[in-house]
């Protein structure tokens, strides 16, 4: 009787979240080739949006690249809208590097026609 109570506690205090989401965006149509467009940040206007990129590059030693651009506005008022990006490395022997940098909205530049 308790976990039901606690259940329908839980899903009453979540149930206003529910409509804060943006909606979601299912992929549609065949599998087709990439193009630059694929590549260029949607960067929406509203407060809570975050975009993220993620590459991952097996090499032929055994090491895995990966690589993440982000844009992340976590809706708060002491942070405003930030862009960073993460370089893993991961070696076959299990060691890992790891470089973080995050960066000023003004700095990001994102130009998928030049590769840039």
């Amino acid at each position: 009787m308790h976990t039901i109570i606690k259940g329908l506690f839980i899903f009453i205090i979540l149930l206003p979240s529910l409509g804060l989401a943006q909606g979601i965006n299912f992929p549609d149509g065949l599998y087709r080739d990439i193009s630059p467009g694929d590549f260029k940040e949607k960067n929406l206007s509203s407060k809570y949006y975050n975009e993220l990129w993620t590459y991952h590059a097996n090499m032929d030693n055994g090491m895995q690249v990966i690589v993440n651009f982000s844009i992340n506005d976590f809706g708060s008022a002491y942070k405003g809208r930030v862009t960073g990006g993460k370089l893993m490395l991961n070696m076959e022997d299990g060691t890992n590097y790891v470089v973080n940098k995050e960066y000023s909205l003004e700095t990001f530049t994102n130009e998928p026609d030049s590769n840039f």
